[in-house]
């Protein structure tokens, strides 16, 4: 796992959505989710583009059940990932 793809599945922006979801701040939803976004296709982590144009839409409508439902699904498959590249994360890209 590539040093910019572990920092961003370490950033604290999965908490601040969380956050901001839980407490229905919609603005500051939005922004963190576009920063996600932006930050997640520099990392090569495509996939979380679907899950997050759901969860876009979500926090448009401001349905806040199924954007933390959403969440969950993103959070668990950020957990798997960096289980998963946990033992070399540190160590950077090898060539």
């Amino acid at each position: 796992m590539e040093n910019t793809q572990y920092d961003f599945l370490r950033s604290y922006d999965f908490m601040k959505l969380g956050q901001a979801l839980n407490h229905r701040n919609w603005q500051i939803a939005m922004l963190t989710l576009q920063r996600m976004q932006r930050e997640a296709k520099e990392a090569g982590l495509e996939i979380f583009e679907r899950q997050f144009g759901n969860l876009r839409q979500c926090i448009i409508s401001r349905q806040d059940k199924q954007a933390k439902d959403i969440l969950a699904l993103v959070t668990a498959k950020r957990a798997q990932l960096l289980r998963q590249g946990a033992p070399n994360a540190g160590e950077g890209k090898e060539e």
